[in-house]
């Protein structure tokens, strides 16, 4: 149940972020007609669906109840635990305590992060040629073992049947996974 919470909160945080990009787009809109920042962000909710509008209307509920935005904003920050998240909060909160046009910057931080989405999806294409190859070799020893078990049984016997064969099994069951995952971790990208 565990492991299904957390793909869960992982899958729905990489919703929030894909979303965020058109989110600030929507902020900067609202903030060009001349809303307020607060408005502007309950606009956004209105107009996005799924989670992060959610999250938005979240915020917007706990302004009402009387919280700071500064607060609600945190508390989504908090909630959420995205990279991208926290820093679209913590500029919004450095912008407001310290002045600057927030259009503009919301306006770049939505070309940052659509660029950061397109590195992403760049990774992904590059490295799944590399998952797939690693896939193929760490089923081709199982299912070469269970092909010669099917075709020539007298063969494999000795590997199941002797303690040398067991040994040797053992190894090449330790070595394979030690494989697998270097091969996972070289695969593996963190931008």
């Amino acid at each position: 149940m565990k492991l299904y919470n957390q793909w869960r909160q992982k899958r729905r945080c990489k919703k929030i972020v894909a979303d965020l990009s058109e989110a600030l787009a929507l902020m900067a809109n609202g903030l060009r007609a001349g809303l307020s920042l607060v408005q502007s962000i309950q606009m956004a909710s209105l107009e996005l669906e799924g989670a992060l509008g959610e999250e938005l209307a979240t915020v917007i509920h706990q302004v009402k109840l009387g919280k700071s935005l500064e607060e609600a904003l945190v508390a989504m920050d908090q909630r959420v635990g995205a990279e991208e998240v926290s820093f679209v909060v913590q500029s919004i909160l450095t912008l407001k305590s310290v002045g600057g046009n927030l259009v503009k910057h919301f306006d770049s931080l939505g070309a940052i992060l659509r660029e950061r989405q397109k590195i992403y999806g760049k990774i992904k294409v590059l490295t799944a040629e590399g998952m797939m190859q690693t896939v193929i070799i760490g089923l081709m020893p199982p299912m070469l073992c269970a092909g010669l078990a099917v075709l020539s049984p007298d063969f494999i016997a000795p590997l199941f049947g002797t303690v040398l064969g067991r040994l040797m099994l053992a190894g090449v069951i330790l070595l394979e996974g030690m494989g697998l995952l270097w091969l996972r971790k070289i695969l593996v990208i963190r931008v």
